[in-house]
């Protein structure tokens, strides 16, 4: 998995999915997403 710096588009890689998020979400939300995901 990786996050770039907030306040850019964030991709997170997870094994094969690739999300685009706007930097403007913050990191416990990102994380929730990818447990989600998990």
């Amino acid at each position: 998995m990786k996050l770039n710096w907030p306040g850019r588009m964030e991709e997170i890689e997870f094994e094969d999915i690739h999300i685009l998020l706007d930097g403007a979400h913050n990191e416990p939300a990102i994380e929730q997403l990818v447990n989600s995901i998990a």
